[in-house]
């Protein structure tokens, strides 16, 4: 589960710095810095592209279970033999009978394996063997009936661009590139019981808030932190560009040097 949480209170510091040095409105400064930090956000949110979401699905479905499919067991099958039979209960879904016959030693390839009998089933397994990256890792250990798991497959192939589209009203707003394949699953519409929601604002105690469920990346609170400070960094750069009569490009508009920004004194 993802949920993390930002403040913004140094960056907005440094953006009302900005926008006084460089003589120009507070709240055009603040939503081109919020279009570049959500740019960032979003960049580093996996997958870059639809295709390679789609392909890492299949590769952890590959290493998950492997499907017992009629047609394949029934081109192996010889009268009498096992896969003859195994492919009738494949067929006819036998559970019972396919689990007592995946317990004879003579059937060596899927003897012992356990079967996940129900989309359910592949489902709940699915979330027990993802690491921390939301990966499956080895080589696959159980049995599912085939079209069960093309269609948990296809469920999960579905639902690639979810966590990154979690950030797509956030672009929208602030005008902010963001994945079009993620367009569909529109997980912010209202908030939604599967994705969360994302949340931000600038004021007394500006910050972002993310929280995802069913969605694993590694190190991500360090990532948004990273972003963020990235973002500090920059802006500060701008600071110092400005008050040396340097030109900055501030997005919006381009502004030459300015006079220095007088401090309180005590």
């Amino acid at each position: 589960m993802i949920d993390i949480k930002t403040s913004f209170s140094q960056l907005e510091m440094q953006l009302h710095l900005l926008a006084k040095a460089a003589k120009v409105d507070l709240g055009s400064v603040i939503k081109e810095e919020a279009k570049y930090a959500i740019q960032t956000i979003v960049k580093f949110t996996r997958p870059k592209q639809k295709a390679q979401g789609v392909n890492a699905v299949r590769g952890d479905f590959n290493k998950l279970a492997e499907p017992l499919v009629y047609q394949d067991l029934q081109a192996k099958a010889t009268e009498g033999g096992f896969y003859k039979s195994m492919a009738r209960y494949v067929r006819n879904r036998k559970v019972e009978k396919l689990r007592l016959l995946l317990n004879n030693p003579k059937l060596s390839h899927y003897y012992g394996k356990p079967l996940l009998e129900s989309e359910d089933a592949i489902k709940k397994y699915h979330r027990s063997k993802r690491n921390a990256n939301g990966r499956i890792e080895g080589k696959p250990r159980v049995l599912a009936f085939g079209l069960d798991f093309r269609r948990v497959r296809k469920t999960m192939e579905d639902r690639v661009g979810w966590s990154v589209s979690g950030w797509r009203s956030s672009a929208i707003v602030t005008g902010a590139r963001y994945k079009k394949f993620s367009d569909k699953l529109k997980p912010q519409a209202g908030g939604n019981t599967l994705f969360g929601s994302v949340r931000s604002t600038f004021g007394p105690d500006p910050f972002i808030k993310a929280t995802a469920s069913n969605v694993k990346i590694s190190n991500y609170q360090r990532m948004i932190d990273g972003t963020i400070n990235s973002r500090i960094k920059t802006t500060t750069r701008k600071v110092a560009a400005v008050l040396a009569n340097r030109a900055v490009n501030l997005g919006f508009t381009r502004v030459g040097g300015a006079m220095p920004i007088k401090t309180p004194t005590a």
